[in-house]
């Protein structure tokens, strides 16, 4: 026994007391430690929320999305709207062709 107090003189078998001033801290230390948990905390918060927001569906803009949305519209006919969208953003329809299929196919509702 006198080997391992040798070797671990503040090892939890050993029955030598704490020395003054081992473990405490002061209003600074806890200024810091407290900080640094508040901050992390307020990381770690800041990560899940933008996360939640991520997988939440975007807010429709245009009032004919919004018309969309409160009838329930179908997945084809929001993906043919976002085809339609697509092909007009790369030129392959007029401003004038865009606008008249797509309020063909809103009045379809």
């Amino acid at each position: 026994m006198a080997g391992d107090q040798a070797l671990f003189p503040m090892g939890p078998m050993t029955n030598t007391p704490r020395p003054d001033g081992v473990l405490e801290l002061g209003w600074m230390q806890w200024t810091i430690l407290l900080g640094s948990v508040t901050l992390f905390v307020l990381v770690v918060a800041l990560v899940i929320v933008r996360i939640m927001r991520q997988r939440r569906q975007p807010l429709l803009h245009s009032a004919d999305e919004r018309l969309l949305r409160e009838r329930g519209a179908s997945a084809e006919l929001t993906a043919e709207l976002g085809r339609l969208g697509r092909e007009r953003a790369l030129g392959r329809i007029s401003e004038a062709q865009y606008n008249t299929e797509r309020s063909r196919l809103i009045d379809s509702l």
